[in-house]
């Protein structure tokens, strides 16, 4: 994992999604599917597939709640951010920093103030991903019209600032920022982050993490196909019994 990145974790992460989403297809009445497992990577996988997903939780919502606790913002204040899972640790040299927009000006200074909450551990991060989680389902719940960012809307590679409004969800990019080109930004920061999922539904892991497994797992030195996750997903379950027995 420390040689591969953590999108060699995909094939695990995508395996409840896939199971719970589609339960959620087979109802009569679906309910919004939330995902929480990694899901700017595995909500394009579902929506690869042909599940449902309304969008996920955490990451860049996380940011986004970040930047404006540095602010000492209140709720009135719009905060847009684009960014990746993989912003949740300092982006390495030459990599682009999450983006983000007060009232629609874009902020300077974010690796600034982002540097507490990438300083703060994990645990403690989680209730917050808990705070923010339960104003979200609170606003769809009551209907509110919310704008706020979340990882993997509507199936989206990465996280997006997005308008919420019941059952729907859309975009919502400054006019500088058109959805392909947001797109191409998530997609670089998914190869940094260790695996690219591409709108046909092929995966692809990045070379440093093909490097780490490939003289394991062969069939990750290509794109895999989203529907034999399933297959890779036990082949990693079998590698990771083998390397346990020789520790």
């Amino acid at each position: 994992m420390a040689r591969a990145g953590f999108g060699l974790t995909l094939p695990l992460q995508s395996f409840v999604p896939i199971e719970a989403a589609t339960a959620v297809k087979e109802q009569v009445t679906p309910p919004l599917f939330l995902n929480a497992s990694f899901p700017d990577a595995v909500n394009p996988v579902l929506h690869a597939l042909g599940l449902p997903v309304f969008c996920g939780i955490g990451n860049v919502a996380l940011l986004a709640a970040s930047l404006r606790q540095a602010l000492n913002l209140g709720p009135a204040a719009r905060v847009q951010v684009l960014g990746h899972h993989w912003h949740l640790y300092p982006p390495g040299p030459g990599v682009p920093e999450a983006l983000a927009w007060l009232d629609g000006v874009p902020l300077t200074g974010v690796a600034a103030m982002l540097q507490r909450q990438r300083a703060t551990p994990r645990a403690e991060l989680n209730q917050v991903n808990g705070l923010t989680t339960a104003q979200l389902l609170i606003g769809i719940v009551t209907g509110q019209k919310m704008q706020v960012s979340v990882p993997g809307p509507g199936g989206l590679a990465g996280g997006y600032p997005v308008t919420i409004e019941g059952r729907s969800i859309a975009t919502d990019l400054p006019e500088a920022w058109p959805l392909d080109r947001a797109k191409a930004l998530n997609a670089r920061w998914a190869r940094e982050d260790g695996v690219e999922v591409f709108e046909d539904g092929s995966v692809l892991f990045s070379e440093k993490c093909r490097n780490a497994v490939c003289g394991h797992l062969p069939e990750m030195a290509t794109p895999v196909s989203a529907a034999l996750l399933v297959e890779v997903r036990a082949r990693l379950l079998t590698l990771r019994e083998q390397l346990r027995r020789q520790v």
